[in-house]
């Protein structure tokens, strides 16, 4: 089983000062999806599951706490993702750095790449399922209007 988590992971030992630790742990402030994707991750490849995650955040590859046996997918257009790049090359990327997933794990709800990578995985016939992880709860969706209009 190949499974490829995308979603907004940042690993740069940066902590919200806006939130405490419990509610950052929860999955409640800005860090809480870097640190329970990341530690679904971790479980999963104990598992025996073969794992990638493509970071829609900038993210430390050389970090030394990232859990073992992954495949991080790098960005090939710079530091963080570029949204005009064509989702199609995005797709040469997985395939040429992870393989072919069995399942696609989104872990955003209002991103635009995943929003167009999924289209291109739609395309392609790979299974993927949207673990909002937090994104639709009635404080999140007051944050960041426009962007959700649109």
């Amino acid at each position: 089983m190949k499974i490829l988590h995308i979603g907004p992971v940042k690993n740069n030992n940066f902590l919200s000062n806006s939130m405490n630790d419990d509610e950052i742990a929860n999955g409640i402030g800005p860090d809480g999806p870097s640190r329970s994707i990341l530690g679904l991750i971790d479980g999963l490849t104990k598992l025996a599951v073969e794992v990638g995650l493509l970071s829609t955040k900038n993210f430390n590859y050389k970090s030394k706490s990232l859990p073992k046996k992954v495949t991080f997918l790098k960005p090939f257009t710079g530091k963080k993702y570029n949204i005009f790049t064509k989702p199609k090359h995005w797709i040469d990327q997985i395939e040429t750095q992870f393989g072919t997933p069995d399942i696609v794990n989104f872990h955003d709800v209002y991103d635009l790449f995943s929003i167009n990578l999924a289209k291109e995985i739609k395309k392609k016939g790979w299974k993927y399922f949207v673990t909002p992880r937090g994104g639709l709860r009635e404080f999140a969706q007051k944050r960041d209007r426009p962007k959700k209009i649109i």
